[in-house]
């Protein structure tokens, strides 16, 4: 079993797949960029109390594992890592509807837009000023080219494109819309 602790040797997470990095720490499904080599310490323990909730023990090679000052000041560090934990989980949630694709009706059909790294985000960026440069020159017949997830091109003329990347815009930013939201009600619980 892995275990995090902090500087006071706090354990705040646990787990088998946990990875402590220099970027943050990234576990079964979630990622926690606050938590980093800089500031943890990651370390292979025996087993876990069975009462055990993070940041409620301390664990040392010496004592083994030592229930914390339960005050109140420690209940709120508690939860505060655990906002941080919860909003962690968010992101990577938000990161995978937005890996998932758009879907989009295309001038020409249906399709889904490929969103699975930032030079996708690039691309679409990139096509969105090809059309803006093409639409001020006046010119709105030219066609131009996007590939989707389904390698299935697309052609649009200047003002299409321009709709098109409108459209990405408007759904790339509800996703985080969507998430500030849920990590605004964290804060609040």
């Amino acid at each position: 079993m892995k275990i995090v602790k902090d500087k006071n040797d706090v354990v705040v997470f646990v787990g088998d797949d946990l990875e402590l990095t220099d970027k943050g720490l990234v576990g079964d499904g979630y990622r926690a960029p606050f938590c980093t080599t800089s500031n943890y310490v990651l370390e292979e323990a025996e087993a876990v109390p069975a009462d055990y909730s993070g940041g409620l023990y301390s664990h040392t090679a010496v004592a083994g594992w030592v229930l914390t000052d339960t005050g109140n000041q420690k209940a709120v560090e508690v939860a505060e890592i655990e906002k941080k934990r919860k909003a962690a989980e968010v992101n990577v949630a938000r990161d995978q509807k937005i890996q998932s694709g758009m879907p989009y009706k295309f001038p020409d059909g249906d399709g889904v837009v490929d969103i699975k790294s930032d030079r996708d985000i690039i691309n679409i960026t990139g096509l969105g000023v090809a059309a803006l440069a093409l639409q001020l020159k006046g010119d709105t017949t030219t066609k131009v080219e996007y590939r989707d997830e389904g390698n299935i091109n697309h052609e649009m003329t200047a003002p299409e494109m321009i709709e098109f990347g409108l459209a990405f815009v408007r759904w790339y930013s509800q996703k985080y819309k969507e998430s500030w939201a849920k990590k605004d009600d964290l804060q609040k619980g």
